[in-house]
């Protein structure tokens, strides 16, 4: 795992699985989405499958994000 450390915030690159209706992360050995998509009629027993995709994960708030750009303008939450 590599840390990066970008305009002194820490991330870890990372193969995640991304859920684009969710619009969150789950860890890259669990291929199925784990959440339910209500408006799409996928409930959270109605699993679907998962594409791998490299992300910065905040060290912090384990926000994910896939550009550096995007990773250094996140509000991080952790504080909260």
């Amino acid at each position: 795992m590599i840390v990066l450390n970008v305009s002194g915030r820490e991330a870890t690159s990372q193969l995640v699985r991304w859920c684009p209706e969710a619009k969150t992360w789950q860890p890259a050995d669990e291929p199925n989405c784990n959440w339910g998509h209500a408006d799409l009629g996928v409930t959270i027993n109605d699993h679907h499958w998962l594409r791998l995709r490299r992300m910065l994960v905040c060290v912090k708030c384990s926000q994910a994000y896939f550009t550096k750009i995007s990773f250094e303008d996140h509000e991080c939450f952790s504080a909260y």
